[in-house]
Parts: structure tokens; C-alpha cells; sequence
């Protein structure tokens, strides 16, 4: 088997390496990889669509495995499957899951996934008038993809007009901006590897995030993570039957079959697991940038 594995960080190594240990895997590439992943593998520079396709067909590549999730949302993996090309990957109408605040919310709605209230908003004068009827803290996340830091806590409504605005001019206000309830509770991830309708679960993960002591920093993309979390096992059932099995299936209903590595950040409050947000292909634990306290 011959597989070329898209992206250039710690985590597109590790599937190498991983790769690499395979029997079956009898030559493998990095695009574009970095220093490191080329003392052990073969890294070269791909830098569109079309030239990932024809490296493709002129090698034999039986298997392309995308790592970030900026390709995916510009719909590389559908480009390749629509040229006969295997992917281990979803689709960019799946990817909409990360991609886009507002279809995963108004999914998980649909669908009863519970998950925090929340409200879209598209202009300052909309934004004053549904933070008014959000209780203090309040989060704000920027639509659209924001590796890990597009989300704001405010704790004052002043506060909080003022970040709307910030995120509306940073997205031209096309896209909006997410209001979205405070949660409490402690925070925790998980995988799921999927074929759309059946799944594996991974080990749980949990992160530290914010970026002083006490949790009383900004938001960070995540900085180190411990694996397993034994307090988190006792969920794990409710987290399978009542937000992963139901958002396969809405997936699935939606005409977009998700495949591939769902990333669950989930908040753990007194009414049970709830997702904080999902992530796209191996995103690292800390990446969700969510409304997380670590206090119970």
C-alpha cells in the first residue's frame, strides 16, 4: 500500500510514524511534512488540488489520509474521491460539523443532542438585544474555522458588545457570531473513528487550556493534554447513545454522511455530558476553545 498523508505538524507525524510501523504500508509521503518528519519519511511540496491529484495517479497512491482541517474545508477530499482517489477524510458538506458553528448547533437542536442554549447573531443591533437575554458570563465564538481561538468569555455586557463587534468586523459580518450560554462543569474529549453509521470511540483526553492559574486566563489552542481520564468512563455510554450515535444519523439524514475522525469536546455538567463543539481529523485536545470551567 502506498499512502500520502497531507499536513505538516506534530499530529500529521505521529500518523506517519504509525503508518510507517505497518507491514502493509510499502511506501509512504508527506506533504508538505516539516524537518522532522523528513529525517524518517519522504516529505515533498504539494501545494494544490490538482498537483495532490496528479502525484497521485502518476505514484499509485492507494490512500490519502488529510490531517488538517483547512484542506478538508476547502474540499479536498471530495475533489480526490470524485477521481477515483481513496481518503480517509469527510466531506467538505460534513465538515460543516467544525466549519460552522451555526449548522452544528441548529443540528444538534434539531436532533435533541444536548448541547448549550445558543443564538446567532449578524450585526451590533442584534447582538445587544440577544446578549440581553443571556445570563453573565456569556461566550462568544467567531463562525467558521478559528484553530482553536476564535471564542471569547465576557463577563459584562459591555464586555461582551464589544467582542461582538471585534468578531463582526474580523468575519465582514457575513458569517456571525455565536452567543452561547456559560456552562459549568469540567471538560473532556474524546474520538470517534467512523464509517457514517458505525463507530469506535477512543481513549478520553483532557487539556489545559486556559492561560494562567486558576483558569483565569484567555482561551488557548491547547497547552499539553493527559490521557486516559478514568473520571470520565461512567459517561461514556451516555455520550455514544445520546450525542454520537444521534449526530451519525442526522448526518446521515442531512444527505452528508460524516467518515473518517469526529473530535466531541464535551462539557460534563450536572445534567450530563453536552458538547462544547466538534472538531475535524485528530484536531489536539484544546483545540475546541470552549466556555470551560474546571471547577465542579
Amino acid at each position: 500500500m502506498k499512502v500520502l498523508i497531507i499536513g505538516s505538524g506534530g499530529r500529521e507525524h505521529a500518523i506517519a510514524d504509525a503508518f510507517g510501523r505497518s507491514s502493509i504500508c510499502e511506501k509512504l509521503y508527506v506533504s508538505p511534512g516539516n524537518a522532522g518528519i523528513a529525517i524518517e519519511h519522504e516529505c515533498l511540496a504539494l501545494d494544490d488540488q490538482h498537483k495532490i491529484l496528479s502525484f497521485c495517479q502518476k505514484e499509485g497512491i492507494d490512500l490519502v489520509f488529510i490531517g488538517p482541517e483547512q484542506p478538508i474545508a476547502e474540499g479536498l477530499s471530495d475533489f480526490l474521491r470524485q477521481h477515483k482517489v481513496k481518503v480517509f477524510a469527510p466531506s467538505q458538506a460534513a465538515a460543516r460539523l467544525e466549519t460552522s458553528k451555526a449548522f452544528a448547533k441548529d443540528l444538534m437542536q434539531r436532533h435533541q443532542v444536548p448541547t448549550a442554549r445558543y443564538q446567532m447573531v449578524y450585526d451590533i443591533t442584534e447582538a445587544k438585544a440577544v446578549l440581553a437575554e443571556f445570563s453573565l458570563p456569556v461566550v462568544l465564538k467567531a463562525d467558521g474555522l478559528a484553530a482553536g481561538k476564535g471564542v471569547e468569555i465576557a463577563h459584562s455586557f459591555e464586555q461582551a458588545v464589544t467582542i461582538c463587534r471585534e468578531l463582526l468586523a474580523q468575519k465582514s459580518g457575513s458569517t456571525g457570531v455565536l452567543v452561547e450560554e456559560f456552562l459549568k462543569g469540567w471538560e473532556v474529549s474524546l474520538f470517534a473513528i467512523t464509517d457514517g453509521r458505525d463507530y469506535q470511540t477512543t481513549l478520553f483526553a483532557q487539556d489545559h487550556k486556559q492561560l494562567y492559574d486558576n483558569d483565569l486566563g484567555p482561551n488557548t489552542g491547547g497547552m499539553g493534554a493527559y490521557c486516559p481520564v478514568a473520571e470520565a468512563e461512567p459517561y461514556r455510554k451516555a455520550i455514544e447513545q445520546d450525542i454520537l450515535k444521534p449526530v451519525l444519523a442526522a448526518m446521515r439524514d442531512e444527505g452528508c454522511p460524516y467518515t473518517g475522525v469526529l473530535y466531541l469536546g464535551l462539557m460534563i455538567t450536572k445534567e450530563g455530558p453536552k458538547v462544547i463543539e466538534f472538531n475535524l481529523p485528530f484536531r489536539r485536545s484544546g483545540d475546541s476553545g470552549s466556555a470551560a470551567t474546571f471547577k465542579d
